[in-house]
């Protein structure tokens, strides 16, 4: 691999040792027939090409006795790879990404007891607009336009003028987990873990912290309720922490450990003269909850486990520990969470639910997951040789199965226990487009065990 640096920093100082307006033309067929033959990648190629376009640029000549006039400011547009479409003002003080998702999922189910529909889905249309402002200020705005309507997923503003940490105070997702933390966009599944469905924070508006190390990284956050909450009557309101480390940090090489806590305390709701439960409650404010989670599947499925709504809730607690680690093309991830319901009126029994789920990966094509120590959670893959038809690249290559338990019984509320095996597979065609296919095997005390097949295709820009 010696020769192979070697010659791109050659490359390189040819193109900016060049005479200004100088005819790289030669050049550039090299470098063309390099990147044709595999012997350069993607962001070797653009680096290339980008350093000859601008030595070969005309520059400013200025007249005889003259200093050279300073070069025009310019705003510049480029999207290199796996990081959206970015501009920069002139002055350098405002930058802005623009980027997005879509997921296009089909599902065939097999039914059990119940006639599941198969058929298809727009999972997500994300569109988001992020960026800097002033060197030291962040912003983030994302909506997602699936299910025709339009959802808000994030829109905040954040600080970074202290070197190691950051806050941010607006909507966004709140910390609990490795699996949260990764998200759809980089997740080995094309559905989240069981546990995660039921007892996980989604995006709130609330006031966060974070910091990291060479190794670690903690989040906190201080929350109230979504962006879509109107009610009379108080809302949710709660605080989370997230801590992760890594003994193990090698390009190809990682332990992760971290765990998460969270306390919330649920947001009231008006029963008018309405009985539940047997409680006798009437006329007066009570604090409900509800734990629930799809089979692993989303088109056109339902939640096969599902507690009901709890009533008397005083607050939630959640406790999450979680263990990956990464070993070249080999990767396992797994993760255990426990919820206590407390509840101190109406004479009803405090409950507790909890599950686990673990998975393993392996890329048949030589990649390795590409984890991020700043959050604690895994990024894009990007393969050897993009997928190339007349070039024979083929892309990266994913297999991988998962484990998941989520048991939703005690005391008196029976909500359900289920058990899936998940079988996947990943094609990562480049950084920006993905074909996946899941297979999941599922198992309940419901008297429903239906087999379900599904597939996705992923673009994200």
């Amino acid at each position: 691999m010696k020769w192979r640096f070697r010659l791109l920093w050659i490359g390189l100082l040819l193109t900016w040792s060049a005479p200004a307006g100088a005819d790289n033309s030669r050049l550039m067929q090299l470098i063309e027939i390099l990147h044709k033959k595999g012997t350069l990648n993607q962001e070797e190629y653009r680096m290339l090409v980008g350093a000859a376009q601008e030595s070969a640029a005309p520059q400013p000549v200025a007249a005889s006795g003259e200093k050279p006039a300073p070069p025009t400011p310019v705003a510049p547009v480029q999207a290199p790879s796996g990081k959206g479409l970015q501009m920069t003002s002139a002055d350098g003080g405002l930058e802005v990404k623009v980027g997005g998702r879509l997921q296009v999922d089909t599902g065939l189910y097999g039914s059990d007891v119940t006639d599941n529909a198969s058929g298809t889905e727009l999972r997500r249309a994300r569109l988001d607009v992020s960026g800097r402002f002033e060197k030291d200020w962040k912003f983030k705005f994302a909506y997602d336009f699936a299910d025709n309507g339009v959802e808000d997923k994030s829109a905040y503003i954040g600080y970074e003028g202290w070197q190691g940490w950051s806050i941010k105070a607006g909507l966004y997702g709140m910390p609990l987990g490795l699996s949260e933390a990764t998200g759809s966009l980089y997740g080995i599944f094309m559905e989240e873990p069981m546990i995660v469905s039921a007892f996980k924070l989604d995006e709130r508006i609330g006031l966060g912290m974070e910091t990291w190390g060479e190794r670690w990284s903690a989040q906190l956050a201080l929350f109230g309720e979504n962006a879509a909450a109107n009610g009379v009557d108080d809302e949710s309101h709660g605080a989370a922490v997230r801590a992760t480390w890594a003994p193990v940090l090698d390009k190809t090489r990682v332990l992760h450990l971290g765990g998460s806590l969270v306390h919330l305390t649920p947001e009231s709701v008006n029963e008018g003269n309405n009985d539940r439960n047997g409680n006798g409650i009437r006329n007066e404010n009570v604090r409900t909850s509800r734990f629930r989670s799809r089979p692993e599947a989303h088109v056109n499925m339902g939640r096969l486990v599902d507690t009901g709504a709890i009533f008397n809730v005083d607050a939630i607690h959640t406790v999450g520990l979680e263990m990956a680690g990464v070993w070249g093309p080999v990767a396992m991830e797994g993760e255990t969470m426990r919820t206590w319901v407390a509840r101190s009126s109406g004479g009803q029994p405090d409950l507790g639910f909890g599950g686990y789920y673990g998975a393993l990966s392996w890329f048949l094509t030589g990649e390795s997951r590409n984890y991020e120590v700043k959050s604690g959670s895994f990024g894009r893959v990007a393969p050897f040789r993009n997928f190339d038809w007349k070039q024979g690249g083929r892309g990266a290559w994913e297999v991988a199965v998962r484990y998941s338990v989520l048991d939703l019984n005690d005391e008196n509320v029976r909500g359900g226990e289920e058990r899936n095996l998940t079988f996947g597979l990943n094609w990562y065609l480049n950084p920006r487009l993905r074909i996946m296919a899941n297979y999941v095997l599922v198992d309940t005390t419901v008297a429903e065990d239906p087999k379900l097949f599904q597939t996705r295709l992923q673009f994200d820009f």
